[in-house]
């Protein structure tokens, strides 16, 4: 080989160890982690990166001012811009959150309830699904909440209270939570209490109506229902004492003396009527026992009528047997109406004679006095 192709080979040698020398360096830069020049750090390009500083601004501006759709449209215009920023998902899920929490908030305040359990429901899910849990726990706290006072609306307060003590859990400071518990166990304890007053089991409403006085010491209703409870007590002590009489002399077919323990029935029910009160359910057991009712307030025949009423075997033989009874006493009451018109008649008869022969013995004696009387002169 010539020197001048030496020489040629040597150029080219060092030319492509400057070229490779050069691309190695551009490639470093490249893959650098502290390279800026003249992109941005993730790659986008300048003006890109402005518009997402522009977009994230504008949309933390509209999050101040509640305008929540606007802050979401800017969001979502920054998280285009930048596809890879977790700052732009973040606040875009927070806007979303915000829309749908302050509307639940909004329903529920003018007490559209399904409306705002849907928009709880909403906001809870976007809370949970980007991890946001300050802001979840404010869903799901208000979420129950809602539930609790669909439940009190619809009447059911034990499933109401189980809400709002879940939602005390999640949130034990809540104070609304706090206020709504004590509702919904006061409101259960006197609706348990009035429906065990209505049956008949006085001792079960007396506990749950001090139940309801825990939660609201000093409470008129909780009050005036632990009154009425002493005195369905009182007239249920008097109407179980009658009617153990009444029972013994009305298996024993002895009615006239019932009469007198069915008198002590008919005034415990209007002394229950008087203190407003509804009549002891106990003698529902008898189904003859409104004509007995009837019997003794003296009107026969609507006793007899009810008495007719009577479906089973065992009632319609004792009403066979109130029939008679009363068909008998009815003939006695007849009998004895013609009894005392016999003996007043016989009676003022008696006293028409004596006055007549009283009458006739003054005539005579009258007569027999002029005869024996001297004859005046003139």
């Amino acid at each position: 080989m010539n020197p001048r192709m030496k020489r040629f080979c040597r150029s080219r040698v060092a030319w492509h160890g400057r070229l490779a020398i050069a691309l190695g360096v551009v490639v470093w830069f490249l893959t650098s982690p502290g390279y800026s020049f003249p992109l941005s750090p993730r790659g986008t390009p300048a003006s890109a990166r402005a518009q997402f500083r522009r977009e994230m601004l504008e949309g933390h501006q509209r999050l101040s001012d509640r305008d929540y759709r606007g802050a979401i449209i800017s969001f979502e215009r920054a998280a285009r811009a930048d596809p890879t920023s977790p700052t732009a998902q973040r606040s875009l899920q927070f806007a979303k959150f915000e829309l749908a929490y302050q509307s639940g908030l909004t329903n529920s305040g003018h007490h559209h309830w399904a409306r705002a359990q849907a928009d709880f429901a909403q906001a809870l899910s976007i809370a949970s699904r980007a991890g946001l849990v300050r802001e979840s726990n404010l869903a799901n706290t208000q979420l129950l909440l809602v539930q609790g006072e669909r439940w009190m609306q619809a009447g059911a307060y034990s499933a109401a209270a189980e809400s709002f003590a879940r939602a005390l859990a999640v949130s034990p400071r809540n104070p609304q939570a706090q206020a709504a518990l004590i509702t919904a166990r006061y409101s259960a304890a006197l609706a348990a209490g009035r429906a065990a007053l209505d049956r008949g089991f006085l001792e079960v409403a007396a506990k749950y109506f001090r139940e309801g006085l825990e939660y609201r010491p000093g409470d008129p209703e909780v009050r005036f229902q632990l009154t009425r409870l002493t005195q369905m007590e009182t007239v249920t002590k008097e109407f179980n004492r009658n009617l153990k009489k009444a029972n013994a002399s009305l298996n024993a077919g002895r009615w006239n003396r019932a009469r007198v323990a069915l008198h002590g029935l008919a005034r415990a029910l209007e002394l229950a009527q008087q203190a407003g009160l509804r009549s002891p359910a106990l003698f529902h057991s008898r189904p003859l026992m409104p004509a007995y009712l009837n019997y003794a307030w003296g009107d026969w025949s609507a006793a007899f009528g009810l008495a007719q009423t009577a479906r089973n075997p065992q009632d319609e033989a004792r009403a066979a047997a109130f029939r008679r009874f009363l068909l008998v006493e009815e003939r006695k009451a007849e009998l004895r109406k013609y009894a005392w018109v016999l003996i007043v008649g016989y009676g003022l008869s008696l006293l028409l004679s004596l006055y007549a022969g009283l009458a006739k013995a003054l005539r005579r004696e009258a007569s027999s006095f002029e005869s024996t009387s001297p004859a005046l002169s003139p």
